[in-house]
C-alpha cells in the first residue's frame, strides 16, 4: 500500500514540475493552470491569456463539475461603463453527456457564452468578448484537459 502512495506522490511531483514552466511562461496566478488557445486563427492571434483555477474545480453533484475561469486581456474593453482587462466566469458542466451540457453559468464580467463541445477527454469552449463599441474583438477557444 505504501508503494502505491509513493508512486502517486512521485507522479504528482512529476506533473507539478512539468506544469511549472508553462505556468511561469503564462505568468499564471498561484494555483492556476494555463489554458491553451486551440485556434488562434479565430482571433487572428492571441488577444489575451486565460487560466483555469485548478484548485477551484468542484464536483457539485454526481457527474456535475464546476470550473472557474479567468481571462487576462491584452486589449481592454468596457463592461457596464467601466474599463476592464480581465474577465471571470464560473460554469457548471454535466460530464455525463457527450456534449458536456452547461448546467449553469455565472458570468462575472463576460456578456456572451457561445458554445461547448466535447472532444476526447478535453473540455473546449469559446467566448466572445465585446469592445467599447460592442463589436467582437476576441473569440477564445480554450481547453481544460481532464
Amino acid at each position: 500500500m505504501s508503494s502505491i502512495r509513493n508512486l502517486i506522490a512521485a507522479a504528482t511531483v512529476i506533473i507539478s514540475t512539468a506544469l511549472a514552466p508553462a505556468a511561469q511562461a503564462w505568468n499564471c496566478p498561484p494555483g492556476w493552470l494555463p489554458v491553451v488557445d486551440i485556434d488562434p486563427r479565430a482571433t487572428g492571434g492571441r488577444y489575451g491569456e486565460a487560466y483555469i483555477d485548478n484548485a477551484n474545480m468542484d464536483f457539485v453533484a454526481p457527474g456535475i463539475v464546476a470550473i472557474s475561469v479567468f481571462v487576462l486581456h491584452q486589449r481592454g474593453y468596457v463592461i457596464d461603463g467601466l474599463p476592464t482587462k480581465k474577465s471571470n466566469f464560473r460554469v457548471e458542466i454535466d460530464c455525463r453527456r457527450s456534449d458536456l451540457r452547461i448546467v449553469s453559468l455565472n458570468l462575472l464580467s463576460d456578456r456572451q457564452f457561445i458554445s461547448t463541445r466535447f472532444q476526447g477527454r478535453d473540455l473546449r469552449w469559446s467566448t466572445i468578448l465585446p469592445d467599447t463599441n460592442g463589436d467582437v474583438i476576441a473569440r477564445y477557444a480554450c481547453w481544460y484537459g481532464r
